[in-house]
């Protein structure tokens, strides 16, 4: 089953940041794999020309199929940045987005070594692990997130089992209003500790983790809410306007007035 999305739903980190609502459908993540994965999507309205999107970090990574002339190939998004996304004309995406630490957990890679230059190859970062071509190819399009999740369950029972250190960081650093020294307090920790379970376990610092969050809630809050840029400010963990301003251009890639107008009217544009 899949759903739409729609002008109501924040499209998740890892989806391009262009593509339409009507260009993305959302398969549920079955429960079986809810510790690992985010969201699971589609396109079924590829582009017809080239386009280039945005995909914003959440500290998560992206395992993105592309499907095109019977072939199958498969990348990795990891990005600290906002990161580029080339879609080119009649190729199907299936993406599956996996939680801070899931992916390599999954697979067995260390998380420390996960390389962060936004888009890479699967097959370099994991030359043993066969991706399932001939099946995925063959199969009528509503059958191809079935092989895939079919897939990537027998590797989870191959390599994973569920670490609760990771369980533990992601719940209490995945606010906004969180710092790391109250976070290391809360876990009993020292704040060096804290340090260094984030790299061993996400491959990334508590400071960066806060600062997704706090990016990703500014979002929602600039979409749909008509607070001012002071109110969003405070909501996602900011000291002042000036800050948050400073941060999210430096981050997104434009002034948090200019992406609310962006936005706005993109989806004031889909109601029509």
């Amino acid at each position: 089953m899949t759903k739409k999305s729609n002008a109501k739903t924040v499209v998740p980190t890892g989806v391009p940041d262009a593509f339409k609502p009507a260009q993305i459908a959302f398969v549920p993540v079955p429960l079986s794999l809810s510790r690992w994965l985010h969201s699971i999507w589609f396109s079924d309205n590829p582009h017809c020309l080239p386009s280039q999107d945005r995909c914003y970090p959440d500290g998560g990574v992206s395992l993105t199929f592309t499907l095109s002339d019977h072939s199958l190939n498969a990348s990795v998004l990891f990005s600290t940045r906002t990161a580029p996304f080339v879609t080119l004309p009649g190729d199907a995406l299936i993406s599956i987005r996996f939680l801070p630490g899931a992916f390599t957990e999954c697979f067995g890679i260390p998380a420390e070594s996960l390389p962060r230059d936004a888009i890479s190859s699967f097959a370099s970062l994991h030359p043993n692990v066969s991706l399932p071509v001939n099946e995925v190819c063959a199969a009528p399009d509503c059958e191809r997130v079935r092989i895939l999740l079919q897939w990537l369950t027998q590797r989870l029972h191959q390599n994973s089992a569920v670490s609760e250190d990771r369980e533990r960081l992601i719940s209490n650093l995945a606010t906004p209003l969180q710092h790391n020294t109250d976070i290391a307090r809360q876990l009993g920790v020292s704040s060096r500790t804290l340090q260094r379970t984030c790299k061993r376990v996400l491959g990334l610092s508590p400071k960066e983790l806060v600062q997704f969050s706090r990016i990703y809630t500014a979002r929602q809050q600039l979409i749909y809410s008509s607070g001012s840029l002071a109110d969003v400010a405070l909501t996602s963990g900011y000291f002042d306007q000036a800050h948050f301003t400073n941060h999210f251009h430096q981050f997104v890639g434009e002034t948090p007035a200019a992406y609310r107008q962006r936005k706005v009217s993109r989806f004031s544009n889909i109601k029509k």
